[in-house]
Parts: C-alpha cells; sequence; structure tokens
C-alpha cells in the first residue's frame, strides 16, 4: 500500500489517500482526485519534483489542498548515483527527525519515505508556492539577503555546540572528506581549466593549480569547533520568501546536504549567491549583521575576527567544490540553465578568490 512511487505518474489519489493517513494528515475520507504537475524540469534540480492539487471526498478541514512532492534521482555516474542515495536518506530523516525542532521554520512535511539503501524516495512537503522564489541568477536583493542571513544566524545559534547534534548519528561532520576532495581536484582541475579557463580569473587559475592533499588540514577547520547544524546547500534557489507579519520570512528548503560543522559554510554560499559588484558592496556589512545575531541570540567565545578568518577558509572550500563538480564528466553534458548557472558560478567564486586574497591561503 505504501510503496514508494518511481515516478509522478505514480502519485494517485488512492496513493496520497495511504501516505496522508499514515503521515496523521488525513483522519477520515480520502483523496477523490488529483492533479499533477512538475516542477523545475529546466532548472536543474537535483530530485524530481510535482506540485499537487488535491480534491477531498469530503469537506476537510486542516489538510493540505496543494503540496509539493519530491523524488529521488539517480545518475549514470556511478559515484554521483551514491551521492544522491545518501542524500535522500539524510533528508528523509532530518524531516522526520530534526524538523521539529530546527529552530527556524522549515516547510511541513506530511509524509516521508525512504528505503534502506536510498534508491526510493518521497517526500510530501508543504506548498509555498504564494512565496517568491529566490533565484541565483537574478542573486539577491539585500533586503532579502538580510532575512536569509538571519534565518542562518538563528538556525546556528539554535544549534550552536548542541548536544542534540551527536544524537543522530546519520549526520555527517562537514569536511571529513577534504582528502578525497583535494584529490578529485587534482584529478579535474585540468578539464575545468580547459572548460572554463577564460572565465576564471587569473588568480583563481594559480590557485587550482597550487591546491592539492597538503591543504587537507586547513580545510578540516570547518569541522569546527564550534559545531552547529549547517543547511549546507543555502543558496538563492533553495530559499522563498514568504509573507509574514513582519515582513517576508526566508524559508530555506531542499534540506538534503544537512551535517554539522563550522556555520561559515552556510554563510559564504548564500553572500556569495549574487553578482559580485553587489557582493563587494554588502559583503561586509552582511557578515557583521550576522555575527551580531549570533551575539544577540547568546554566542560568546566566537569573535568577528575568527569569523572573518573561517570564512576565507570556506570560500576556498567552495571554490574547490566548484572546480570538482564542473571539471566531472557529468556536467559535461549541461546545457540551458544548468550550463548557464556554471559559467556564471565560475566568474563569482574566481572574483571571491581574488578580492580575498585566497592565493595566500595556499
Amino acid at each position: 500500500m505504501y510503496d514508494i512511487p518511481q515516478t509522478t505518474t505514480e502519485i494517485t489519489p488512492e496513493w496520497l489517500t495511504a501516505a496522508l493517513r499514515k503521515g496523521g494528515v488525513l483522519r477520515d475520507g480520502g483523496v477523490a482526485a488529483c492533479r499533477v504537475t512538475p516542477i523545475g524540469q529546466e532548472s536543474g534540480f537535483a530530485s524530481r519534483l510535482a506540485r499537487v492539487e488535491i480534491d477531498y471526498d469530503r469537506p476537510q478541514s486542516k489538510v493540505p489542498a496543494a503540496l509539493v512532492v519530491k523524488l529521488g534521482t539517480s545518475s549514470r555516474d556511478e559515484l554521483r548515483s551514491a551521492t544522491l542515495r545518501e542524500k535522500n536518506i539524510r533528508e528523509a530523516r532530518f524531516y522526520q527527525q530534526v524538523a521539529p525542532h530546527a529552530g527556524i521554520r522549515v516547510p511541513r512535511c506530511y509524509y516521508s519515505a525512504c528505503e534502506a539503501d536510498g534508491t526510493g524516495f518521497v517526500l510530501l512537503l508543504e506548498d509555498l508556492s504564494h512565496g517568491r522564489f529566490g533565484d541565483v541568477a537574478a542573486g539577491w536583493r539585500v533586503a532579502d539577503a538580510e532575512r536569509a542571513i538571519d534565518r542562518l544566524a538563528d538556525l546556528h545559534a539554535a544549534w550552536w555546540e548542541s548536544p542534540r547534534l551527536a544524537r543522530y548519528e546519520w549526520l555527517p561532520t562537514y569536511a571529513t572528506n577534504s582528502a578525497e576532495q583535494l584529490g578529485r581536484l587534482v584529478e579535474r582541475r585540468k578539464e575545468f581549466l580547459r572548460r572554463y579557463g577564460t572565465i576564471a580569473a587569473g588568480e583563481a587559475q594559480d590557485l587550482t593549480r597550487r591546491l592539492g592533499p597538503q591543504h587537507e588540514p586547513l580545510l578540516n577547520r570547518l569541522q569546527g569547533p564550534p559545531e552547529t547544524l549547517l543547511h549546507v546547500d543555502a543558496h538563492l534557489d533553495n530559499v522563498v520568501f514568504v509573507p509574514a507579519e513582519d515582513g517576508d520570512e526566508a524559508v530555506f528548503f531542499d534540506w538534503q546536504g544537512v551535517r554539522r560543522g563550522l556555520c561559515v559554510v552556510d554563510l559564504a554560499l548564500f553572500v556569495n549567491c549574487t553578482a559580485p559588484d553587489q557582493r563587494r558592496d554588502h559583503e561586509t556589512r552582511l557578515l557583521e549583521r550576522y555575527h551580531a545575531r549570533l551575539a544577540a541570540r547568546g554566542i560568546e567565545g566566537y569573535p568577528i575576527e575568527s569569523c572573518l578568518e573561517d570564512y576565507r577558509i570556506a570560500l576556498l572550500r567552495w571554490w574547490i567544490g566548484t572546480v570538482n563538480g564542473l571539471g566531472s564528466d557529468y556536467a559535461a553534458s549541461w546545457t540551458g540553465r544548468q550550463a548557464d548557472l556554471a559559467r556564471q558560478g565560475v566568474e563569482r567564486w574566481s572574483t571571491a578568490v581574488t578580492d580575498h586574497r585566497l592565493t595566500a591561503l595556499a
């Protein structure tokens, strides 16, 4: 009865009735009809998404009239496919165990299921289509960036050095695979530079050639301490601004990368998902705002100077991730928005490499 759908065509009224009952959302009656509309087919999402409008067979209260279904996906690249399966497991457990205590608003989860090996995966999530979705390509508005930075600070403060982190044995620590990442960079940098060498700034190319296994201890700093709960993929495509009493509220979704580690991992990614000139104009103030909000939430012992130093290391790690991702075999076939975002990302991150003199870290 509760088989996990493999495609959105398997989202039927009968399946939704069973899932919503198992999730404790639907007490009586059932789903009479549903209309499934795919989401983000051209956006490069790692999962298959659809919005589902629901008709019930009797009047209902406190049940969703619409929701978002998220299914896992696979890849012809064996390593990437294994990574996606692991992320499926992690996101299902996040919504089952962590989301109710996250400390910030996250999409409500009506039902979640995941096979033991991660090959089958489904989430039924709150429909936030009434909100305004972020767009990495367009970059952030300053007011939106402030709201998002505040939410990240609230998340990190809620889990700062918390003993609760150790309860989740499935929650990995960030940067524990630094040696593996650096090894991949050595293998992939030649292809990356062949594809994007005309876009990457000169210092970024120099840094890419210098990096190697000797930099593992530096990257391990991102494990903490202090450690907290990390979204890890906190870019603008993964946030929606939902109307609230005191202005739009930033709600982060897509929690498949969730880990524990140093707060600047999330901070560096979000701040840099805009045009370089925009980032330069507001970066320092946003970092200071973030640190001040941590302090307002009672976080002590992490001076702004340490935060800024760690921020540079996080920028370095995101550059390594850029090289590894865009130098991979699976990125060779990207077209459309994925290809455009790849070129834009190289420009933005390579500019950050220059602005923050990251070659000095290598």
